[in-house]
Order: C-alpha cells, then sequence, then structure tokens
C-alpha cells in the first residue's frame, strides 16, 4: 500500500473508531457519508483512482452528555489530504471566553497529535468533554453563589448532595482495596494519554497474564487498559502501571462486586483469560470487544460517555 493510501486509510479507521465509540453521535452529511464509503474504497483498492481523488474527510460529533448554556458542545472536524493538522471547529452556546478556551484546546490538541503523527479525533472529544464537564460545574456554582447573594434556597440541596455522592464513591473506593484480599471480582477502566514504549505494552500484557487477570489493552492515542480479575491482583496490576513513567494515567471506571466463593467468582469473568493487545487503530474492535462482553459502559468511562462507578 502506498503512502496516500496509507494515511487515507488510517483516516478511514479513525472515523469509524470514533463512530464506535460514540453511536449515534458523529453525524456525516450525505456528501460526507459517500466521501467516506469512497475513501474506504480507494484504501482498499477497490477503485482506479488514487488518494489524491478523494476530498477532504469530515463529519461533526454532539457531546451528548456535556452541555453548555442549554446546549451539546458539538465538535466540527475535517481530516486533512495527507499528512497535516486536522481543521476543527468547537460548537457551543458558552460564554465568549469558555468558547475560545475549548477551541484552543481542541486546535492545540489537534497540533500535538499532528507532530507526533497520531490521529486526534478520540482524544480531542475526550479533552473537550473533560474541559467542558468543568466549565458547567463553575457555571452552576456561580449560579448557586448568584441564588445566594439574592436569598434563595439552593434547588433540592443539590449541592450537598453532590458532595455527599462524591465522598460516597471515595469511601467505595477504600472498601475496594480492603476487599482486595476477600473474593472480590474487581474490573477497571484505565485511560492514558497514549502508550507507545514497547517494553510498557510488553509489561502491560505480562503482567496480566501472570496475576491471572483478563481484558484488552489498545495501546497508541489514547491509551486504554480494561481488565478484570480478584481485587487484590487489580490493585496489584494497578500498582505496578503507576511505578511506570506516564504523561497522563487515570482510572476512569470501578466495578467490584463480593462473592461467597471463588467458583462463584471465576463464573462472573467476563473477559477473556490473559490481557489482549489490539491495534493501535482498533477503538471500535475494543468498544465492540467490551459490548459483547457486558462491559461497555465501564469501557465507555474512559471517553468521559458514562458515569465514574
Amino acid at each position: 500500500m502506498d503512502d496516500g493510501r496509507q494515511v487515507l486509510q488510517d483516516q478511514v479507521e479513525e472515523i469509524e473508531a470514533l463512530q464506535a465509540c460514540y453511536p449515534d453521535l458523529v453525524s456525516l452529511a450525505v456528501a460526507e457519508a459517500d466521501t467516506l464509503r469512497f475513501a474506504a474504497a480507494v484504501a482498499a483498492g477497490r477503485s482506479s483512482l488514487g488518494a489524491g481523488d478523494v476530498p477532504a474527510l469530515s463529519g461533526t460529533l454532539q457531546l451528548a452528555d456535556v452541555q453548555l448554556g442549554g446546549v451539546p458542545v458539538q465538535l466540527k472536524f475535517v481530516l486533512p489530504r495527507g499528512s497535516g493538522t486536522a481543521s476543527l471547529q468547537v460548537l457551543t452556546n458558552a460564554s465568549r471566553s469558555a468558547a475560545d478556551s475549548l477551541q484552543q484546546l481542541a486546535s492545540s490538541t489537534a497540533e500535538e497529535c499532528a507532530n507526533d503523527g497520531a490521529p486526534c479525533l478520540l482524544l480531542v472529544a475526550n479533552r473537550l468533554a473533560q474541559a467542558a464537564q468543568e466549565l458547567a460545574a463553575a457555571e452552576e456554582a456561580e449560579e448557586a453563589a448568584q441564588r445566594q447573594h439574592a436569598g434563595e434556597q439552593p434547588p433540592g440541596g443539590g449541592g450537598t448532595a453532590g458532595a455527599a455522592g462524591a465522598g460516597g464513591q471515595s469511601g467505595g473506593g477504600g472498601n475496594s482495596r480492603q476487599q482486595g484480599r476477600q473474593l472480590v471480582l474487581s474490573r477497571r477502566c484505565v485511560w492514558f494519554h497514549h502508550i507507545k514504549s514497547l517494553e510498557k505494552r510488553k509489561s502491560i500484557v505480562q503482567w496480566g497474564r501472570e496475576l491471572g487477570l483478563g481484558g484488552w489493552s489498545k495501546p497508541g492515542f489514547p491509551g486504554i487498559v480494561l481488565v478484570e480479575g480478584v481485587g487484590c491482583d487489580v490493585d496489584e496490576y494497578l500498582s505496578r502501571l503507576r511505578r511506570l513513567r506516564w504523561q497522563a494515567m487515570a482510572v476512569r471506571g470501578e466495578e467490584d462486586q463480593p462473592y461467597d466463593s471463588q467458583a462463584a467468582l471465576e463464573a462472573a469473568r467476563r473477559a477473556p483469560l490473559g490481557v489482549q493487545e489490539v491495534g493501535e487503530e482498533d477503538m471500535g474492535r475494543l468498544a465492540a470487544a467490551a459490548k459483547a462482553a457486558g462491559m461497555e459502559e465501564l469501557f465507555l468511562t474512559a471517553l468521559k460517555l458514562a458515569p465514574a462507578r
């Protein structure tokens, strides 16, 4: 495959991965969908035309669960023809300063990925979602302060409940660690800015096998590790991973379930034994595997599409 077709294939897979991770939230106009199909045919050698004959691939992602000013944040993207930086436009009903901040974040992330020769859409979407959620929380805090200044009561005591909820999650983590030596089946979804080092990739797989874990690892930008196993073994696995040097690593999703017997725990496993590595561009494959194993919601926490548990 020549360089032009390889770049085209990478872009087709990037959009397909975005569609797999954000089902029903990636909008393609009729012409954009036709161009994507044409690009896939050219990349696969099913057309007599070359990569230079394919228009730029584009579309719109809606972050439905992230709203500013009462309207979901949207990301319009146009991938470069060949190498280069993706053109991104953030659409939001937020204030001018907030909108400028999100746009700058999207553009700088796209430039960062272009310099690294990495796909950018999933990483941009992840960072936008996180930043927009922080802005939404700031908006709510400002509104609450204004109501308090005006002598109004907070609706439903939401602030206190939220704090209690956050405390409850923190306590749950502690219980998880205490139960790690008991019969607890634990699942974790871990997000990394990237996983590129061959030594780290080797350790992720080897340590998983050594500790009797099951799950998957997706290297590249971003990196994702989705694992399950006996609680204390999962804790040891994460401890080893944290000792490696990462640009960014975060446990985005957690599940812990106690069992009365080892047999019951083993029967409840969902992931195949051994941490299996998928390709750097196989986010869609990972999404499908997680869905088939009943771990889709946990997987989506890596992309901020489901509440962390």
